[in-house]
C-alpha cells in the first residue's frame, strides 16, 4: 500500500507543473509545457517497456532490470536545460522530457524492487515541494525546485540499479517496445492537436483532466507490474476497489467545486462531463490490464503487439474525430469507447489461449494412450 501511495504522489507532479505554469506563464507557454508533459509520458512509456518490461517477458527472466548510465547522463543534461527556463520556457520543455521520463522509469523499478523506505522518504520530500509550489507559485518553483525534486527522487529510486551499458534485450523484446511505442502515441498526438487547432485553453483543460485522473495511474501501474510478475486475485480485487474509490473522489471534488477552489482559473476550461468520461475511461483500463498482463506473463509478446496495434488503430482515429468535434468532452468519451472495445478484444484472445492451453495436454494424453 505504501508503494501505491508513493507513486500516487509522484503522479501528481504533472498536475503541479501545469498549475504553476498557468499561474506564472502566458497561456501559449503554459500550453506548450502541457504538450511537453504528454511527450514525456510517451517517452517514459517506451523506455519503461525497453528497460523494465522486456525483462519480465515470459516465465524465464534473463536479467535484472537496470538503468543504463547513458540515460542518467541524458537526464542530467535535461535538468541543466530546465534551469535555463528563465531564458526561454521552451528550454524547460526540451529538458524536462528526458528528466521526467527517467523519473517515471525509476518509479517502475522502485515498485518492482519494493524500495519501501526510499519511496516513503522521497514521496515526503516531493509532497513538501509540491505543497510549497502550490502556495508560492513562481518561475523559480517551475524551473528550479520541481526539476531538482524529480531528479533527486529518480536518483534515490535507481540507486544500486544502474548499469554501464544497455543490457542485451531478451528474445521477443522488439514486440514489447514496438507495442509501447505504437499504443502510447495517441495522447501526445491529441495534446498537439489541441494546442495547435483548439487553442491553449483546451490544451490546458486536457492536461488538467489527464493529470487529475492520474490518480488512477499508480493503481494501474501497481496492478500491471504485479500481474506481469505473477497472477494474483488479491491484486486484482485491490485494484478494483481503489479504482472505484479514485473515481468517486474525483467526481465528488468536481461537484463540490473543490477542483475550482484548488486550481482556480486553470480549471475554468474543464467540464464535469469531460471529467466523468475521463474517470470512466481510466477505471475501464483496469479491465484491459488483466488479460494484457496474462498474455505478456505467458510470453506472448507478438500477440500483445498485434492486439495493441489494433487498439491504437481504433483509439487514434475516433479520438481525433472526437477532439475536433467536441473538444475535451469528445476525446475522453472516445477514449472510453476505445478502451471498452480493446478490453473485449484482449479478453477474447486471452480466453482463447487459456482454452488452447487446457486442451493441448488432453490431446497429447489421448495421442500417447492411443
Amino acid at each position: 500500500m505504501s508503494l501505491i501511495l508513493s507513486t500516487g504522489i509522484n503522479s501528481l507532479v504533472p498536475l503541479s507543473v501545469t498549475y504553476v505554469a498557468t499561474r506564472t506563464l502566458v497561456p501559449d507557454d503554459a500550453a506548450g509545457i502541457t504538450v511537453a508533459l504528454a511527450v514525456t509520458a510517451y517517452v517514459a512509456q517506451v523506455l519503461g517497456a525497453m528497460l523494465v518490461e522486456t525483462h519480465l517477458l515470459g516465465s524465464v527472466r534473463s536479467s535484472k532490470p537496470a538503468i543504463p548510465a547513458i540515460f542518467i547522463v541524458a537526464a542530467l543534461a535535461g535538468y541543466v536545460s530546465c534551469l535555463f527556463g528563465t531564458v526561454s520556457p521552451w528550454l524547460w520543455v526540451l529538458g524536462y522530457v528526458p528528466l521526467g521520463a527517467l523519473g517515471e522509469v525509476c518509479r517502475v523499478l522502485s515498485i518492482l524492487n519494493r524500495k519501501v523506505a526510499v519511496e516513503a522518504v522521497g514521496a515526503s520530500l516531493l509532497s513538501i515541494v509540491m505543497v510549497f509550489s502550490y502556495f508560492q507559485p513562481s518561475t523559480a518553483s517551475l524551473y528550479y525546485l520541481l526539476p531538482t525534486a524529480v531528479l533527486a527522487l529518480a536518483f534515490a529510486r535507481c540507486w544500486g540499479l544502474v548499469s554501464r551499458g544497455v543490457a542485451r534485450l531478451p528474445r521477443g523484446s522488439v514486440w514489447v517496445v514496438s507495442e509501447a511505442a505504437a499504443t502510447g502515441i495517441t495522447q501526445p498526438t491529441i495534446a498537439i492537436i489541441l494546442f495547435f487547432f483548439m487553442g491553449p485553453e483546451q490544451a490546458i483543460a486536457y492536461r488538467m483532466i489527464s493529470s487529475v485522473v492520474n490518480l488512477f495511474s499508480p493503481i494501474l501501474s501497481f496492478v500491471r507490474i504485479r500481474l506481469l510478475d505473477r497472477d494474483s486475485y488479491g491484486d486484482k480485487a485491490l485494484g478494483l476497489a481503489l479504482c472505484i474509490a479514485a473515481g468517486a473522489t474525483v467526481m465528488m471534488f468536481q461537484f463540490g467545486d473543490l477542483w475550482v477552489l484548488l486550481f482556480g482559473a486553470a480549471w475554468s476550461g474543464v467540464s464535469a462531463m469531460a471529467l466523468m468520461w475521463a474517470s470512466l475511461w481510466r477505471g475501464c483500463s483496469l479491465l484491459t490490464t488483466i488479460p494484457y498482463a496474462e498474455l505478456r506473463r505467458n510470453g506472448r509478446p507478438r500477440d500483445v503487439f498485434n492486439l495493441r496495434l489494433m487498439s491504437t488503430c481504433i483509439y487514434l482515429p475516433i479520438a481525433i474525430v472526437g477532439v475536433l468535434v467536441a473538444g475535451t468532452k469528445g476525446v475522453f468519451l472516445c477514449y472510453l469507447v476505445g478502451e471498452a472495445i480493446s478490453w473485449r478484444i484482449y479478453a477474447s484472445r486471452s480466453a482463447r489461449l487459456r482454452s488452447e492451453s487446457f486442451l493441448q495436454p488432453l490431446a497429447e494424453t489421448k495421442q500417447s494412450s492411443g
